[in-house]
């Protein structure tokens, strides 16, 4: 449940968390000398690591966050594959004590959905498809969730649309394609309007396979860039692109439930599939 609490809340107090990871009896806490400074974990009430302490200097909240994280999370790395447990960090909390500004960065919880009780069909074909969107949903990862949401598109892309096409040609039946566009979402108009409107396949190819794919793919890549999902760059870059990922996702997925209720109650001839 780690990260979907509908609960939230500005404490700041860095023994309120839990985790996998117990110090020694009579330990509260454990100095750390992490790259960019010293660091204190703490131990909550039932002996577990909590949450950890830091000072830097910095310019703002997001840059006190990036040298935090930069200089913590290989120590965190490393304790993970000590202990061979999880490490989920939920909550991140900026005081500058300057100007007595307090800045939380913390995992957005759902609202409760209320589902239509009507009947639905549910395509054998697209089983893997919504296997892949729930297991990203579920997901704390954003470089976990970004490759679920592409292995969706080149999925349904590469394999199941053209599939369905060549049957739908073999079998004498009409499919109405559609142009498949990212929607215009209101956080997306707000932070990233410049992907509004653009052609999902393209994006598809020219962005998420080259830019972000590869990097999720390969240890190592020709302009000598290591993948480091604890690199706050890094997991920053990932981020931004989850959403309209996601959007494209719906939007292909939607398609291609549409297609298939053309296949398989239609009559007809076919087309060559493009959409």
């Amino acid at each position: 449940e780690a990260g979907f609490s509908i609960k939230l809340s500005m404490d700041v107090d860095p023994t309120r968390g839990q985790s996998f990871f117990r110090p020694r009896g009579g330990v509260s806490e454990i100095k750390i000398d992490g790259s960019l400074g010293a660091y204190r974990l703490m131990v909550n009430a039932n002996g577990q690591f909590a949450g950890a302490i830091g000072r830097c200097r910095a310019r703002s909240t997001q840059d006190a966050r990036h040298v935090f994280l930069s200089g913590l999370l290989p120590s965190l790395d490393h304790l993970s594959y000590l202990a061979n447990t999880p490490l989920i960090i939920d909550r991140v909390v900026c005081r500058d004590i300057k100007n007595d500004l307090t800045s939380v960065d913390f995992t957005m919880p759902y609202d409760d959905v209320i589902l239509n009780p009507g009947s639905a069909a549910l395509r054998t074909e697209l089983v893997p498809v919504y296997a892949l969107y729930r297991e990203a949903k579920n997901s704390v990862s954003k470089l976990y969730r970004f490759l679920c949401y592409f292995k969706i598109l080149e999925g349904i892309y590469s394999h199941l649309r053209p599939e369905l096409f060549r049957r739908a040609q073999q079998d004498g039946k009409s499919i109405t394609t559609r142009k498949e566009r990212i929607p215009d979402h209101p956080e997306l108009v707000r932070f990233q309007s410049e992907y509004v409107g653009q052609p999902i396949k393209e994006f598809l190819d020219n962005e998420l396979r080259k830019t972000f794919r590869d990097r999720v793919a390969h240890y190592f890549l020709d302009d000598g860039v290591i993948l480091n999902p604890s690199d706050p760059s890094q997991a920053s870059a990932f981020g931004r692109i989850i959403l309209p990922t996601e959007l494209s996702c719906r939007v292909v997925i939607e398609t291609q439930e549409d297609y298939y209720r053309q296949y398989y109650s239609g009559p007809g001839a076919s087309n060559d599939g493009t959409a």
